[in-house]
């Protein structure tokens, strides 16, 4: 059974992850601005995904929020 140290180096590497593909998401849709003059198709499906991973990202950070509020409870701080 994992530490409670170790429960929250995995979801704090997690929301590493997920921030690297939100910094990645925006890369790419500002290469596809620069290279593009109007806001085509292909633009507004990578804004959309781009909005889903800001909501995936602050749901992940109120998750995370909520474990060690948790944790915090059980431990008795």
């Amino acid at each position: 059974m994992a530490t409670i140290d170790e429960r929250l180096e995995a979801l704090t590497h997690s929301l590493e992850l997920v921030a690297d593909m939100q910094i990645k998401t925006e890369e790419k849709i500002a290469e596809v601005a620069v290279s593009m003059n109007g806001l085509t198709l292909a633009m507004r499906a990578l804004a959309q995904a781009h909005i889903e991973h800001s909501d995936a990202i602050n749901r992940l950070a109120l998750i995370v929020g909520n474990h060690e509020d948790r944790i915090d409870d059980l431990e008795g701080k």
